[in-house]
């Protein structure tokens, strides 16, 4: 029975953005290993979250830009032309905090120790 356990060495593992400072033991526990790949995983997908935020708000600008081209050529042939994204509701609907906390959570030292 004493074999299967895991032995502390006296150090501890480097705190990062997915683990506070652990104990380092010889046979690191597979929960601890998962723990850590959990953690991993999530992290990405804030990430791509995020990256997908960012994209679509960038695409949206884009097409709000070319309305507004489109308007103006419109309006100097006479047409008339109604567009969709010529409010900016849209942009300031989407707060930066929100963008900000997908890419990283708080980390601080609090967080860290806990």
């Amino acid at each position: 029975m004493m074999r299967h356990r895991a032995i502390l060495t006296g150090t501890f593992q480097r705190a990062t953005y997915y683990n506070k400072p652990l104990p380092m033991m010889k046979i690191q526990p597979l929960h601890v290993s998962g723990m850590i790949n959990k953690r991993i995983r999530a992290r990405e997908r804030r990430r791509l979250q995020h990256w997908t935020l960012t994209s679509l708000t960038k695409h949206m600008e884009e097409e709000a830009e070319f309305e507004r081209m489109l308007s103006r050529n419109a309006a100097r042939f006479g047409q008339e032309f109604s567009s969709v994204f010529q409010h900016t509701d849209w942009c300031e609907s989407i707060p930066l905090s929100v963008v900000v906390t997908v890419v990283e959570p708080r980390l601080n030292f609090h967080s860290i120790l806990r």
